[in-house]
C-alpha cells in the first residue's frame, strides 16, 4: 500500500513525503502538553502576573528555555531583575538555561548579569552557546567593545572552529 496509517488512525501518504517536493498536505503538527503549560505562564507573565506567582514546578531544562526563548521584552527591567531574583537564572549551572538568560539579558541590556556573561564566554567554548551570545554583543556599538574585550581574553582557550566562527563574526584581526 502506499498510505500508512499513523498513532492516530489518520493516513500518511508515504510515496509523496519520500519522493515529492516541500511539505505534504498530510504533516501532522506534534502537541506538547508541557511546552502549551509554558505557553500558559509566557501569557500570564506577559499579562503582569509576578514571577513569584508562575507555576514553574518540576520544570527541566527544556521548559525553562522555551520560556525565556518565548518572553517578550518588558518595557522596564524591574521585571527582568524579578525573573533573576525569583528564578536565579544568572546564577544557574546548566549551560543552555544560562545561554538562554544570557542572550535575553544582552538584548535587553540587563548589566547585572553581564558579570556572568563575561565568565561564561571566558569559561565556555562550545559553539552553540557562544555565537549567539558573540552575535547579539555585536549589535550595539557598546557590545562590540564588549564582546572584543572578552574574546580577546577568551580566544586562546576556545576550538579553532570556534576560534574561525568567532573571528569571521567579529572581524577579528582585520
Amino acid at each position: 500500500s502506499e498510505e500508512l496509517l499513523d498513532p492516530e488512525g489518520v493516513f500518511v501518504d508515504f510515496k509523496s513525503w519520500l519522493h515529492g517536493e516541500g511539505i505534504p498536505e498530510d504533516l501532522i503538527v506534534p502537541k506538547s502538553i508541557l511546552l502549551a503549560q509554558v505557553d500558559s505562564e509566557i501569557k500570564r507573565w506577559r499579562h503582569g502576573s509576578p514571577a513569584d506567582k508562575l507555576v514553574t514546578d518540576n520544570w527541566s531544562w527544556l521548559e525553562w528555555v522555551h520560556f525565556l526563548r518565548n518572553m517578550h521584552r518588558p518595557k522596564n527591567l524591574k521585571k527582568i531583575r524579578a525573573l533573576d531574583d525569583t528564578f536565579h537564572f544568572t546564577e544557574s549551572g546548566n549551560s543552555e538555561i544560562l545561554a538562554a538568560w544570557l542572550l535575553r539579558c544582552i538584548e535587553m541590556q540587563y548589566e547585572p548579569a553581564y558579570d556572568r556573561l563575561d565568565s561564561f564566554l571566558g569559561n565556555t567554548g562550545r559553539r552553540k552557546f557562544i555565537e549567539p551570545l558573540y552575535r547579539a554583543l555585536k549589535e550595539s556599538p557598546e557590545g562590540k567593545e564588549m564582546a572584543l574585550d572578552i574574546y580577546r581574553r577568551a580566544r586562546p582557550n576556545y576550538h579553532s572552529i570556534s576560534v574561525n566562527t568567532i573571528d569571521e563574526l567579529l572581524g577579528w584581526g582585520k
